[in-house]
């Protein structure tokens, strides 16, 4: 009951009004990655290996795989 009490006041909050007023610009170029690897700490053999893939600027990609193929390391 205690842990319902603060997460219906943190639900219950007012939002904070956006008085937000800059507008940003389109974002432009694109991202390459060729022949990209890398090994974690400890593994046997890099994860992923011999990546390639190119990203447009307005495309959307998904990262698709097993846990501990890289997708987390590859999208930071």
């Amino acid at each position: 009951l205690s842990a319902c009490e603060s997460v219906f006041q943190l639900l219950d909050t007012h939002e904070e009004p956006d008085h937000g007023t800059e507008v940003l610009p389109r974002s432009s170029g694109h991202i390459r990655f060729e022949s990209v690897q890398f090994t974690y700490p400890g593994a046997e053999r890099p994860a992923p290996q011999n990546l390639d893939f190119e990203v447009s600027t307005g495309q959307t990609v998904a990262l698709v795989g097993a846990s501990g193929g890289g997708k987390t390391t590859i999208s930071s």
